[in-house]
């Protein structure tokens, strides 16, 4: 999980208590500069201090990612431009190279992302013959596997993150848009740190508002999770925000598909009025009895249609 550095080169300036570098180097196959300085002041408790900026042009997200192992592509593949400021006070060398905050912009102009990667989202959630359902119930199931198709991986046009790593080395996710022809993906959060873990297998935890048009803005209306705001990019929001958990590495996306298959079996649940339902998945929950979960939801769909729910049974004629 730990990335090398390579053919670095640069002048260090020595004085009696200050080290100031000027570095190159080559990392994940970008040329990274760092200016700045380190200082010791006997006098403190923390003596060491670091101040600095550091810039690498392309760096290879790709690669970053296989390195990390596992057996998943890489959740990002592009090159981003990285430019940092960063800082710190520490008692020894080792810490304040380890524990350093500051802010971190990183800027991408085009790749593939796969926060959205998923097996089939019927079998993922337990759903007994979830490809029978998928072709048997119709539009709506088909709807779900259709968006987890194409939005597994999802080419962008730009990618952008903010990010700040406070007093507990957790790298704050101050803001994160991804932007695509189809989709608009926008959030905060946390990685939050965990000693000797590689940075791209840390817990992750951030919230994301998501966009949509065209192709998979009809899907998602079809399972009417789509509110009426429309963003400044013209991208119509669903109605709700969803949780990315997991790690970079491997995110988990369960909230995301989890809604939509529950939203989907809702819609094919049978109204006393043999009306089509108008209200949104979130609004439908609230006047609804608490579902155990996706599974018996589907298959209670099922029991409706094909008449195997206990209500249903023949009466015995014996």
């Amino acid at each position: 999980g730990d990335q090398a550095v390579r053919q670095i080169k640069g002048d260090l300036t020595l004085a009696p208590a200050s080290l100031t570098p000027a570095l190159e180097a080559v990392f994940l196959d970008s040329l990274v500069v760092f200016e700045g300085g380190i200082r010791f002041e006997d006098d403190q408790e923390n003596p060491y201090s670091l101040r600095g900026n550091l810039n690498a042009p392309r760096l290879d997200a790709a690669e970053w990612f296989r390195q990390a192992g596992g057996t998943r592509p890489p959740t990002v593949e592009g090159r981003f431009a990285l430019n940092a400021g960063i800082h710190g006070e520490e008692r020894n060398l080792e810490r304040l190279l380890d524990g350093f905050l500051g802010d971190v912009s990183l800027q991408s102009d085009g790749g593939v992302y796969r926060l959205f990667l998923t097996e089939n989202p019927l079998v993922r959630f337990g759903v007994a013959g979830a490809g029978l359902a998928a072709t048997l119930l119709g539009g709506q199931f088909g709807a779900v596997i259709e968006l987890a198709d194409s939005l597994s991986n999802l080419r962008y046009d730009t990618m952008n993150l903010q990010v700040r790593r406070d007093g507990d080395l957790n790298f704050v996710l101050e803001d994160f848009r991804v932007i695509s022809p189809d989709l608009h993906v926008a959030g905060t959060g946390m990685l939050q740190y965990r000693e000797e873990v590689p940075l791209l297998l840390q817990p992750l935890d951030i919230r994301l508002e998501i966009g949509a048009r065209n192709r998979p803005e009809r899907l998602l209306s079809s399972l009417r999770v789509m509110g009426d705001r429309q963003n400044e990019q013209g991208y119509k929001m669903m109605t709700r925000q969803f949780r990315i958990g997991g790690s970079p590495s491997d995110p988990d996306n369960s909230d995301f598909y989890r809604f939509l298959v529950e939203s989907a079996g809702r819609l094919l649940l049978p109204r006393p009025s043999g009306r089509e339902p108008t209200e949104t998945p979130e609004e439908a929950e609230r006047q609804q009895p608490a579902q155990p979960g996706v599974a018996p939801l589907i298959e209670g769909v099922l029991d409706e249609i094909f008449g195997r729910g206990r209500d249903r049974r023949a009466p015995d004629r014996r």
